[in-house]
């Protein structure tokens, strides 16, 4: 049989942003990292999971 197996890791990093307020320093991040200027790696791994996928074969 054929199986379909899924391979999630989790990836963290913590940056320091100055900003006026939460709301701020998020939109921030998020425009740092949807522009790739933080690209998370392989330093920054966390975990990871494998499991039988949803998908069939």
């Amino acid at each position: 049989m054929i199986y379909a197996v899924e391979i999630k890791e989790t990836m963290s990093r913590v940056i320091y942003v100055a900003a006026g307020s939460e709301r701020e320093a998020l939109a921030k991040a998020d425009g740092l990292y949807t522009s790739g200027e933080i690209v998370l790696g392989a330093s920054d791994f966390v975990d990871y999971d494998i499991s039988l996928a949803d998908d069939e074969c």
